[in-house]
């Protein structure tokens, strides 16, 4: 299992040369605050389109882009996003979902964008790749090459012929991928694209790795890597550099191996990059299991893991968490295992990933063994078996069968365990004649190119041949005798050693017992106890919030109320429509302070999971005037013009709900926009959403206010605001299925976007 997936890692990295390495990504987000419209859906894509790996926030730049494109109709904008979507899953191994991105960018795409439609459909064929759908991937890439002729010829023409390449190779037609490999390098050159041609040599160099022609493949991976140092691509190095290390790992010259892993490890700390970083420890570790040195192996794959996580690599921390599970299962530490184990089954499970699912399960049942619970280990071992099944993985259900099949024994269930064991042969029989097969492909295409230069001797060569032969038969007799005579007398001390630890061993077990027993209550007391302290912390947070938002939001209905009562103590010097006013003001602001105490009520209840949500049709002008209308007086106040949606549009949502999100915002952007100002709201719809945008000409927030301000943590030491109010708006608008976003400016006034589903 080890060694298929270091193969593997050659295989993924080989296939991520199709992306172009990212340009300076900082550069590219300096330029947001100073770009607007069509431009700023461009600009969005292109910084998605140029975060590597499965980080996430590529598909937060890809979403921007995405709504915003939808609200200014733009469809070539809206195209670019939604492919840049669709990539971010494939990198995350949903290719279902890639393709549903796909499909529908290509419904954007203007009929006579030839260039666009070509790349879109290459992506498509990308994603039946992914999904092992051989003919629908050579069905689109085909597509894609019958729109190369109808626009200039530039580094993309390079791509369709690159990719079947790579659809031959997984096919083990290595001699039809070779060709369009050579294929797509004729149009590398003849553009003088380095970076293409750095990638197509890599590709090259993986099919010579393939027919273990090792030195011809690091010949080309040299160039490659010649190319990626004059381009100044330190990703590209650290990638080659891996990919010639592992080459070395195949013809078993750690040392050589090594040599390349940390030169790729220095490099990546160099730029810096984590998933480099991640990528160079997970490399290492194969050598120190390869020598058995667990413990090396098991720091350098947490490493690995470490930086993975610090880049939001979630294939990674898959990979990396099953790969320590298995060997804490091997040191003997099952329960440590399973920490990791659990962690790589969820994210597993949160990308689909069904052949790491499965061999997270294979290993739990192994780390359940290991503690004695039976049940649960055979358990975790039938699911394992029922994924790998489902889809086709026999080399890995040949592993879950035979490691049912020992414990099966070990339970005396021999009936059962004989079918398990018979179930392994048979399959480790099939994965076996696959590869022979393929074997047989491989060689019989090297056979032919040889066979031109293959003759035979003359009868003295024969001759020679055969005194050899007698020879060496002679001497091979002799060492055999002399072998078997070192054998015996090993063998005879051997069995002498192994009685003596055996009696050794027996005690030592013991006594490791009790102190694991001892260890293992010790360690759920513990865990216990942390679990009251955690729970304790929360619930002495949640008062002190709860506390915080009454003096936030009780205060201004309660000032009017003292405010007015002064007032009437002057009656005698107010007219009687002065005082009607000023008793009416009282009696709203004490509705008012009704309200926001059921709200607070309300929220609490929220936390605690006991919140009903009653959804209704409403007609949002009447409700946003009515959640608006505590606060008419501050505006007339600060001289602040309102301006309230001008259509008619309604929406689903819980009316009390949508109240306190609107009054929440309003307060808000009269607390914070100058006299004079103005505060207008706007509502639209889009496929799937309803939209209102809450927006003021104000101060504006900081990027760094920004990052925080759904946190319900305070702006500032000084502010008189708690900073829960938008926390609860976030919790309701969530709460109901929906989305609220902020965008805002220093000096050009802040935005509030809320997207509530239409059905």
């Amino acid at each position: 299992m080890l060694k298929t997936r270091i193969i593997f890692v050659i295989i993924s990295v080989v296939f991520s040369f199709q992306t172009l390495f990212a340009v300076n990504l900082d550069s590219l987000k300096n330029l947001i605050p100073t770009t607007t419209g069509e431009e700023l859906v461009d600009l969005y894509n292109e910084i998605a389109s140029n975060i590597s790996g499965q980080n996430r926030e590529k598909l937060n730049f890809a979403e921007s882009a995405e709504e915003l494109a939808a609200t200014l109709r733009y469809n070539k904008g809206k195209a670019d996003a939604l492919k840049n979507i669709g990539s971010y899953h494939i990198l995350n191994e949903d290719n279902d979902k890639a393709l549903e991105y796909y499909f529908r960018a290509k419904q954007f795409y203007s009929s006579n964008d030839y260039e666009n439609l070509s790349k879109i459909n290459e992506r498509i064929a990308v994603a039946y790749y992914e999904n092992k759908d051989n003919n629908n991937a050579k069905l689109y890439y085909k597509k894609s090459i019958e729109l190369l002729n109808k626009f200039p010829v530039n580094s993309f023409h390079a791509s369709p012929n690159n990719n079947l390449g790579l659809l031959y190779w997984r096919m083990s037609y290595y001699d039809s991928a070779l060709t369009y490999y050579n294929s797509a390098l004729e149009v590398a050159h003849a553009l003088n694209d380095s970076s293409y041609l750095g990638r197509l040599l890599n590709n090259i160099g993986v099919i010579y790795w393939q027919w273990t022609l090792y030195d011809k493949a690091i010949e080309n991976y040299l160039k490659s890597l010649d190319i990626r140092y004059a381009l100044k691509d330190s990703i590209g190095v650290g990638r080659l550099l891996n990919n010639i290390g592992l080459t070395y790992l195949q013809i078993d010259d750690n040392e050589k191996a090594m040599n390349y892993f940390n030169q790729a490890l220095e490099l990546s700390r160099e730029i810096p990059s984590d998933e480099l970083t991640g990528y160079s420890y997970y490399n290492m570790g194969a050598i120190y299991i390869r020598n058995n040195e667990y413990t090396k192996a098991l720091e350098i794959y947490k490493s690995s893991r470490k930086h993975y996580k610090l880049d939001n690599i979630y294939s990674g921390d898959l990979l990396t968490s099953i790969q320590i599970g298995e060997i804490f299962n091997l040191l003997g530490k099952p329960d440590s295992a399973m920490v990791y184990l659990e962690n790589g089954l969820r994210i597993g499970k949160e990308t689909n990933n069904q052949k790491r699912i499965s061999m997270a399960l294979m290993e739990m049942g192994k780390s359940y063994s290991l503690v004695q619970n039976y049940n649960k280990a055979i358990s975790a071992f039938d699911e394992a078996l029922d994924i790998s099944s489902r889809i086709g993985k026999d080399d890995l259900s040949t592993d879950i069968f035979y490691e049912r099949a020992k414990l099966l024994e070990k339970l005396g269930e021999y009936k059962n365990s004989l079918q398990d064991y018979k179930s392994y042969y048979e399959l480790k029989d099939s994965v076996k004649n696959i590869e022979v097969q393929r074997k047989i492909v491989e060689y019989q295409s090297k056979f032919e190119t040889q066979q031109a230069n293959i003759a035979l001797k003359d009868k003295e060569f024969e001759l020679e041949r055969n005194r050899i032969f007698l020879i060496s038969a002679f001497a091979a007799i002799v060492i055999l005798v002399v072998l078997l005579i070192i054998l015996y007398r090993i063998n005879y001390l051997k069995n002498k050693t192994n009685k003596q630890l055996s009696d050794t061993n027996v005690t030592v077990r013991k006594q490791n017992e009790e102190i694991n027993s001892q260890k293992a209550r010790l360690e759920d007391a513990f865990i216990k106890l942390n679990n009251h302290k955690n729970e304790l912390d929360i619930n002495i947070s949640t008062k002190d919030k709860l506390f915080s938002v009454l003096a936030h939001d009780i205060k201004n209905p309660l000032g009017v109320i003292l405010n007015y009562s002064e007032l009437l103590k002057q009656k005698d010097t107010l007219s009687e429509s002065e005082i009607d006013e000023i008793i009416e003001s009282i009696a709203r602001s004490a509705q008012k302070l009704s309200e926001l105490l059921n709200t607070i009520l309300t929220w609490s209840k929220s936390q605690q999971g006991l919140i009903n949500i009653n959804k209704e049709k409403i007609e949002i002008r009447s409700e946003i005037e009515f959640a608006a209308q505590p606060l008419k007086t501050w505006l007339d106040q600060k001289g602040i013009i309102f301006n309230n949606v001008d259509t008619p549009v309604s929406i689903y949502t819980d009316k009390f709900m949508f109240h306190t999100v609107i009054r929440n915002l309003i307060h808000n952007s009269i607390k914070y926009t100058k006299s004079g100002g103005k505060i207008y709201i706007e509502a639209f719809e889009d496929e799937f959403y309803s939209i209102i945008n809450v927006s003021d000409t104000g101060e504006g927030i900081s990027k760094e206010k920004l990052s925080r301000i759904f946190s319900g943590i305070k702006d500032e030491k000084n502010s008189q605001s708690t900073g829960l109010g938008l926390k609860i708006c976030k919790d309701f608008i969530e709460k109901q299925n929906g989305i609220i976003n902020v965008i805002s400016e220093i000096g050009n006034g802040t935005t509030f976007s809320i997207k509530l589903p239409k059905n």
